[in-house]
């Protein structure tokens, strides 16, 4: 048995399983590298990999971001836009979906529904590091 604390336990876990499943590894990458085209065929290709990386590892939606989706226009950013999911893999603004409910998970196929989301997006600049030396 162990002691919980505050539920610190069940987050790292949670955490760790985000971070560390495969489709992570496919994020923000240049998906020209080795490593990365290792990873994808290792996950059955980019049709298979796109499926996988679409939903959490345990079924949750995640949500494209949009400023790395190939058809994004920044001066139209109202503009509906159709992802690719099934076949082309995307970028996605969390490595953790968004829990939706109310859906049929044991149909087979597509399911249209409207859901509201939003993310935070950053632009940091380079981090340098000193020592005080």
């Amino acid at each position: 048995m162990y002691q919980d604390n505050g539920g610190s336990l069940r987050t790292r876990a949670f955490y760790a399983t985000a971070v560390y499943e495969y489709t992570a590894s496919t994020q923000y990458v240049d998906l020209s590298r080795s490593e990365a085209k290792a990873v994808i065929s290792l996950l059955g290709g980019e049709g298979s990999t796109s499926v996988q990386a679409a939903t959490d590892s345990w079924g949750n939606v995640k949500i494209p971001h949009i400023g790395y989706h190939p058809d994004y226009q920044s001066n139209k950013p109202h503009q509906w836009l159709k992802t690719p999911w099934s076949h082309q893999l995307a970028n996605y603004s969390s490595l953790i979906g968004d829990r939706v409910d109310g859906l049929d998970r044991s149909i087979t196929g597509n399911t249209s529904f409207t859901t509201s989301t939003s993310y935070h997006s950053f632009n940091v600049g380079v981090y340098s590091y000193s020592n005080g030396s």
